[in-house]
């Protein structure tokens, strides 16, 4: 078992931040990336690639850069309820989430603390997401 317990952490799968290299590509990516966001002609932009290229490392790197300038939401794992996108947005500006409320005292909520700001909403591993949820985010626009 000792035997096992050894092979089973040679296995696991983890990322070390130290070994990304930043690419020619990658700073290009992240410039038109920069360009987009904010961009009302581009409500909705997906990150695309082999496994292993950096792009979750370039999402957290934008989501970083643009949170001086605007609103930002990372979610690293996406979500399967709406209430969970909703609760993200709330402690983004600092409000109390009442899980217990409506979708519709939620959106009322949320426009009221939107209104007029720009809010980029990064999610990694949105390929995990399904139609409804895709329809769902992009409502927000």
């Amino acid at each position: 078992m000792k035997d096992f317990e050894a092979a089973k952490e040679f296995f696991k799968d983890t990322v070390d931040p130290s070994l990304y290299f930043d690419s020619i590509s990658a700073e290009i990516a992240r410039n038109k990336l920069q360009e987009a966001i904010g961009n009302p002609a581009i409500p909705l932009m997906f990150i695309i690639g082999d496994p292993g290229v950096g792009k979750s490392h370039i999402m957290r790197v934008m989501h970083h850069a643009t949170a001086l300038k605007t609103t930002t939401v990372l979610i690293e794992h996406p979500f399967f309820d709406p209430r969970d996108l909703y609760k993200e947005l709330y402690e983004a500006r600092g409000m109390n989430f009442d899980k217990n409320k409506s979708q519709g005292e939620f959106l009322d909520d949320l426009f009221e603390a939107y209104v007029g700001t720009l809010c980029t909403i990064f999610i990694d591993e949105a390929q995990l997401l399904n139609n409804d949820q895709f329809e769902f985010i992009r409502c927000f626009k």
